[in-house]
């Protein structure tokens, strides 16, 4: 029989994968890290994207909800990419090259309320439109740089993007291994 059915979502196919393919400890992708590609398995890549469908939930995002991402292409886009969809939020994906005037149209356009920023010369992109995006009420930054002095009178909160383990046991008990 096959596992594959009309109604299933892309985290629904990517537990798929573990389920009837690979194991957990199977290589997912690989990452260079200082110059070395290594490898990261099913089981790390759950954990990340469990992590940050939490955080997205312990902040409020609900299914449904719009959330930007403006980030390279990197392993980090596709962990955010997938919490995001895991819990039933939109993904308002936003090409790092654009300028800010079409990042501010793609936002407000989107109804965007939170963004997450993959580095600091994008938070300064975002910065620089974020009052004129009516909507968006959360800049979420994932870089460990994050030391940024933000203008006064910035209407949206911003914060680092704090991931714990701990919430990736909150998904597995909102989702189980079934999926959303």
């Amino acid at each position: 029989m096959n596992p594959i059915r009309p109604e299933m979502t892309i985290p629904d196919l990517l537990r798929n994968v573990v389920n009837n393919i690979h194991s957990l400890d199977h290589p997912f992708l690989l990452e260079k890290r200082d110059e070395i590609w290594a490898e990261v398995s099913y089981r790390s890549a759950y954990e990340y994207i469990n992590a940050v469908s939490s955080y997205l939930l312990a902040v409020g995002i609900k299914k449904g909800d719009r959330v930007g991402l403006l980030m390279e292409n990197n392993p980090h886009y596709l962990y955010f990419d997938q919490g995001i969809q895991q819990i039933g939020a939109i993904n308002v994906s936003i090409y790092p090259t654009l300028p800010e005037s079409e990042v501010e149209y793609i936002i407000n356009d989107s109804g965007a309320k939170t963004i997450l920023v993959g580095s600091p010369f994008l938070l300064k992109k975002i910065i620089k439109v974020a009052n004129s995006c009516e909507c968006l009420t959360r800049i979420i930054v994932n870089f460990d740089d994050y030391v940024f002095v933000l203008p006064n009178a910035l209407k949206c909160q911003t914060t680092p993007a704090m991931f714990k383990e701990s919430y990736s046991s909150f998904v597995n008990f909102l989702f189980g291994n079934s999926g959303t």
